[in-house]
């Protein structure tokens, strides 16, 4: 299965392009994906794209959203494993 990411750019007029996310694997930081997922909800909202570009940005948001979810699970849990070391000692 083919992942798709849509990046925009703003000059003159709004362009969108489509980029193959098999050719280039991109380790983005927490920061990067809520900023994307933020441009995403943005795009979303302006309800301005056509209906496969919107599905598109969907997946991709929904990709980013369970990655989020990940990283924030997995600081859950250093922060209880820390604060539980610490209360022990």
């Amino acid at each position: 299965m083919r992942m798709l990411t849509l990046t925009f750019f703003q000059l003159n007029q709004p362009k969108i392009i489509i980029e193959d996310k098999m050719a280039k694997k991109e380790n983005k930081s927490f920061e990067e994906k809520m900023s994307r997922l933020e441009e995403i909800v943005r795009i979303l909202d302006q309800d301005s794209e056509p209906l496969e570009t919107q599905l598109l940005l969907f997946e991709e948001g929904t990709k980013l959203i369970n990655e989020i979810r990940s990283i924030l699970n997995k600081a859950e849990l250093k922060i209880t494993d820390i604060t539980s070391s610490t209360e022990s000692d």
